[in-house]
């Protein structure tokens, strides 16, 4: 009787030794995947946008995006596309210029309300260098120094912005900071001070 006693505990044993082990596996491999993935997870507070979302404004605004840019952001901007410049206005589908369609887009998103002139923008954001602009900055242009502020416009990534320009009828646009003329009169980029 007591040699059954201690074979039945043996196959017990038995039986639970591949599930104790099955269920250790598991937890290691949730581990490791986890720590894979949290350095391409977005910061914290960071909107996170699903991959249909992130696709569909990238084909928009022709920037390849990361995944961690700010949704309300880029759908308010993406609705601007095909408004034509018209100076001194800033009316989706009718015409803006350059600052009422930066002023207009951080005060609907952002709740920020900046100066109606680039010029009056320009103190208004916290400079970060080129190489740390992220979605959702401001950036300037300048024929030299603060006073000669000209142009605004909001970084979207990968050295792209969004802007309303006045050259050739284009109206809202996306252009890249690497191009001749942008580069030339590139003056600061940075956060909307205030902005979260």
């Amino acid at each position: 009787m007591g040699s059954m006693t201690k074979r039945t505990i043996g196959i017990r044993d038995l039986l639970r030794a591949p599930i104790i082990i099955g269920a250790v596996a598991l937890v290691l491999v949730g581990l490791a995947l986890h720590r894979a993935g949290a350095d391409d997870a977005p910061q914290r507070g960071a909107p996170r946008m699903g991959s249909l979302a992130t696709e569909r404004y990238a084909e928009l605004l022709g920037v390849a995006l990361r995944g961690d840019e700010d949704q309300a952001l880029l759908r308010e901007v993406s609705s601007w596309l095909g408004t034509p410049y018209r100076g001194g206005m800033a009316q989706k589908g009718v015409g803006t210029d350059c600052s009422g369609f930066v002023q207009r887009v951080f005060a609907d998103v952002y709740g920020i309300k900046l100066g109606r002139s680039s010029a009056d923008m320009a103190p208004q954001i916290a400079p970060v260098k080129q190489q740390a602009l992220r979605c959702g900055h401001i950036v300037l242009f300048s024929r030299g120094g603060a006073d000669r502020v000209f142009h605004v416009g909001i970084y979207l990534g990968d050295s792209k912005f969004i802007h309303s320009a006045s050259g050739g009828g284009k109206g809202i646009t996306v252009s890249s900071l690497q191009e001749d003329y942008y580069a030339k009169h590139y003056y600061a980029g940075g956060p909307a001070k205030g902005m979260r």
